[in-house]
């Protein structure tokens, strides 16, 4: 199996550590802007990096061609802020062609090119736009209304829109598709991140005791190590054909539960959370699907996840640390300031 990876943001990042950990030929397509994020995450050593625009065809399969691909993992495509917002590179329609005609580039490119499988990163915003809400205590099923004709949502009926173009092409074509609707993201990620960042500041803050407010985010919290997993899940699984998938923790907590968790680790009293300003009711996914028919279970809840972040930012400080000590060490013996350089590459 051959991989190419569209998007070089943090879902791509995580995906391609993933499948690098299950010895995966993977190459990475996009803009390239985060090869040292990137690196944090992966070694990119192994694997090979095509700097592109997801909206230049020819230079999509001639990557393809190159490089035997044979499944394409698609998460290429703006946050969800940058379409609402109409602020895609102050450009107010990219945001949108990046989405449709870079989705069409990469399905023409697999028909003409006989690849195998592609598996598309979509959201749960398909289901938050729709007005009509499941009943309390219910879990979203992929079969559940999405966004409808009247809703303002350009990401979200962006996204379903390229599901329906998967599909066309799974159905005329033999292409197998998958779409992963993605709940609310958070994880390790050191690039650019959207509104999930904000668990990282707050675990950043407590390590480093420092003052903090951040408007409270009711959300289903979803771990990238399991979304990175989810999508590699599909990417396997045998007899898949076509299908969506539900990708979430299927819990809904909000970042007053973060701060109650780094509260057990503690002293949170520089730690705020803003509740001033209701937000929107929340569902949690129905995950069965997933379960049945890739094998797939989540690893981390709230708890885990948030305990694994506080690792990989104390990993980050103890570099800072030893780092400043080097420094000062600089007139030292050599033999001192080589042991803190040592110190500081194995952290």
């Amino acid at each position: 199996m051959k991989v190419l990876i569209t998007g070089t943001g943090g879902m791509g990042a995580h995906i391609s550590k993933v499948l690098i950990d299950n010895n995966v030929d993977t190459s990475l397509y996009g803009t390239c802007r985060q090869t040292e994020a990137i690196s944090k995450i992966v070694d990119i050593d192994k694997i090979e990096m095509h700097k592109g625009d997801i909206l230049d065809a020819a230079k999509i399969e001639s990557v393809i061609k190159d490089n035997d691909i044979d499944h394409i993992i698609h998460t290429a495509g703006p946050r969800a802020t940058q379409c609402r917002n109409h602020d895609y590179v102050n450009e107010s329609e990219t945001g949108i062609r990046v989405h449709t005609m870079g989705t069409s580039n990469i399905l023409e490119a697999a028909r003409k090119l006989g690849v195998k499988r592609v598996i598309y990163t979509s959201t749960g915003s398909v289901y938050l736009a729709n007005k009509v809400h499941p009943p309390d205590g219910t879990f979203i099923k992929e079969t559940d209304a999405v966004v409808p004709f009247d809703s303002s949502d350009i990401y979200a009926s962006g996204k379903v829109a390229c599901e329906y173009q998967g599909f066309n092409y799974a159905k005329a074509y033999g292409i197998e598709f998958a779409s992963i609707r993605m709940a609310h993201v958070y994880g390790p990620w050191p690039g650019e991140m959207g509104r999930g960042r904000s668990v990282g500041e707050m675990v950043d803050a407590f390590l480093n005791d420092q003052e903090i407010t951040v408007e409270e985010q009711v959300a289903q919290w979803t771990y990238l190590y399991d979304l990175a997993e989810e999508h590699y899940a599909a990417l396997t699984s045998p007899n898949l054909e076509h299908g969506i998938f539900n990708a979430g923790s299927g819990t809904i907590s909000g970042l007053s539960d973060v701060k109650d968790i780094l509260g057990k680790k503690g002293d949170v009293s520089k730690i705020h959370v803003d509740t001033s300003k209701p937000g929107s009711k929340k569902f949690p996914f129905d995950m069965s699907a997933a379960a049945d028919k890739l094998n797939f279970e989540n690893k981390y809840d709230l708890e885990a996840g948030v305990e694994n972040l506080i690792s990989y930012y104390s990993k980050k400080l103890n570099k800072v640390k030893f780092y400043n000590l080097y420094l000062s060490e600089t007139f030292g013996t050599n033999d001192k300031r080589k042991k803190l350089f040592n110190q500081l590459r194995e952290n």
